[in-house]
């Protein structure tokens, strides 16, 4: 059997049909993480509260008004010893520098749905080194809004 050197039509059209599609493919990872934020570094925040409110995994985060990250993990901070909450944040490094010990850090909820966020005040200061563990205020409920409701009226 003779075997051929030349290349056909056929190999050309495929070869140019795989190079399109690991070029369409490389576009959209490109696009995804910018939309995610894939490709900004990142850093750790810990926050303690009381009551996270429903808030979940995933859940993202504001600072004024700007979403500088998500919540990466929810668990008691020492159970043996109080039922506070702690949250890990992935936030921006670059906006770490504007979180301070006077930021507020609040739970709120957005839409009518009711997803829940982490929204913080940035600092008056700006500083290189965010403290490794803020303390948020305590959320208000709907039922304790409704039982002060009712002993006013």
């Amino acid at each position: 059997m003779k075997q051929s050197n030349q290349i056909g039509w056929a190999q050309v059209r495929a070869g140019i049909f795989i190079f399109l599609a690991l070029l369409f493919i490389a576009g959209g990872v490109t696009i995804m993480g910018q939309k995610t934020k894939m490709f900004v570094t990142k850093g750790e925040l810990q926050v303690v509260m009381a009551d996270v409110a429903g808030l979940k995994i995933g859940a993202p985060v504001w600072l004024a008004g700007v979403d500088v990250g998500l919540v990466t993990d929810i668990q008691f901070d020492d159970p043996q010893k109080n039922n506070q909450v702690r949250i890990d944040l992935e936030v921006d490094r670059s906006s770490l520098k504007k979180i301070g010990s006077d930021s507020k850090i609040t739970i709120k909820t957005r839409g009518l749905m009711g997803e829940k966020y982490v929204d913080i005040t940035p600092s008056v200061s700006y500083s290189e080194k965010p403290p490794a563990v803020l303390y948020g205020t305590p959320v208000a409920k709907l039922d304790d809004v409704i039982q002060k409701a009712g002993t006013t009226f």
